[in-house]
C-alpha cells in the first residue's frame, strides 16, 4: 500500500514538472478543449453566436445588462451579467479583448458547474493575450488555472463573492 502512494506522488510530481516546464502545453488538460475560431468572422459575428444577447456599444449600460464595447469593429471589453445560459468558448476567439467581467454567469465547457455557478475558470483564458482586466464575481469559483500567470498583459484581477 505504501508503494502505491509513493508511485502516485512521483506521478504527480512529474506532471507538475511538465506543466511548470512547458506552460503552453499545460493548456491541454482534461478541462481544455480545442477552440474553433472562424477565420472570416468579425467580432460582431462572433458575439452573435452567443446563446444570449450582447448589446454592442450601448449608450447607457444598465447594471444588469450584458454588453460589449467596440472600437474599429473590434470588441475590447465585454461584461456578462446574470446569464442563465452558459458563456460559449467562442468568447476566447475575441483576440482584442482587454476587459472581461463575469458576474453570476458560467462557461459552457465548465463541467463542474452547479446550478449555473462556475467552479473553475477554463484554461482557454490563455488565448486572450491582450486581456488587461479580469473581474469575476458571484460565482462558486474554487480553482484558477496556474496558466493565468502567463497572461502577460493582465494587470487587474478581481475575484469577489465566490
Amino acid at each position: 500500500m505504501k508503494i502505491f502512494y509513493i508511485l502516485q506522488l512521483i506521478y504527480l510530481l512529474q506532471v507538475q514538472l511538465i506543466i511548470d516546464a512547458n506552460p503552453i502545453r499545460a493548456t491541454k488538460s482534461k478541462n481544455t478543449q480545442e477552440i474553433y475560431c472562424p477565420q472570416k468572422k468579425t467580432d460582431s459575428d462572433i458575439i452573435k453566436l452567443f446563446p444570449f444577447p450582447v448589446q454592442s456599444n450601448p449608450m447607457l449600460p444598465k447594471p444588469s445588462m450584458t454588453y460589449g464595447l467596440m472600437t474599429n469593429g473590434k470588441i475590447n471589453s465585454i461584461e456578462i451579467i446574470n446569464q442563465k445560459t452558459c458563456i460559449p468558448s467562442i468568447i476566447f476567439c475575441l483576440k482584442n479583448l482587454e476587459k472581461l467581467v463575469i458576474n453570476n454567469s458560467y462557461f459552457c465547457d465548465s463541467t463542474k458547474h452547479i446550478g449555473g455557478k462556475m467552479e473553475y475558470l477554463p484554461e482557454q483564458i490563455i488565448k486572450l493575450e491582450k486581456l488587461k482586466t479580469l473581474k469575476i464575481s458571484h460565482v462558486n469559483l474554487t480553482f484558477l488555472p496556474s496558466i493565468i500567470g502567463n497572461l502577460s498583459s493582465l494587470t487587474d484581477l478581481l475575484i469577489s463573492y465566490t
